[in-house]
């Protein structure tokens, strides 16, 4: 199982129509790396899966780092967008590796994104009432500046880099 990371702020900032150039590009880069080992589907959304056939975890693992090691990025209106992927996987069967593959995906996604991993028992796919973003996520994509801050005492807990590159207010004039 393979998902393109944070594509929604792709949908949410640039427009669906860019969003549809990075699913494109992203398809065919699967296509590129695997139509000739397997079949590659896409599950909806930004998730995809890719079933190699007769392939050891050993091979699958040095298959799928290849693409890790490509730079990836989508054009739309002239200029390119790079994008990272999260990849969990696993499995003999097709309904067992679509459930295990997920359920590393998954791990790896609450993880911080951005690279891969097998499934292992110990992996639990729980309820998720988590939300599938980070504060590192907000801070990059998060358009605009801003802060958060303990409204108790008023500690400033974060702020993000656009928040720190405003100019200094000028002091009132008299």
């Amino acid at each position: 199982m393979i998902d393109s990371n944070d594509f929604k702020y792709i949908n949410d900032l640039y427009g669906h129509d860019a969003g549809d150039a990075a699913l494109k590009t992203f398809a065919k880069v699967l296509e590129d790396n695997f139509g000739q080992l397997g079949k590659v589907c896409r599950n909806g959304g930004d998730e995809f899966a890719v079933f190699l056939k007769r392939t050891t975890m050993t091979e699958g693992r040095a298959i799928f780092k290849k693409l890790f090691r490509q730079k990836l990025t989508f054009s739309y209106q002239g200029k390119d967008y790079p994008y990272t992927i999260s990849l969990g996987f696993e499995g003999a069967s097709r309904e067992e590796l679509l459930n295990k593959a997920d359920t590393a995906l998954y791990a790896v996604k609450m993880t911080g994104k951005g690279t891969m991993a097998a499934y292992h028992p110990d992996m639990v796919k729980e309820g998720r009432a988590q939300l599938g973003f980070n504060l590192r996520d907000l801070a990059v994509n998060l358009p605009g500046a801003f802060f958060i801050y303990r409204a108790d005492d008023g500690k400033i807990l974060f702020a993000n880099r656009e928040l720190l590159c405003l100019p200094k207010a000028m002091p009132p004039q008299t």
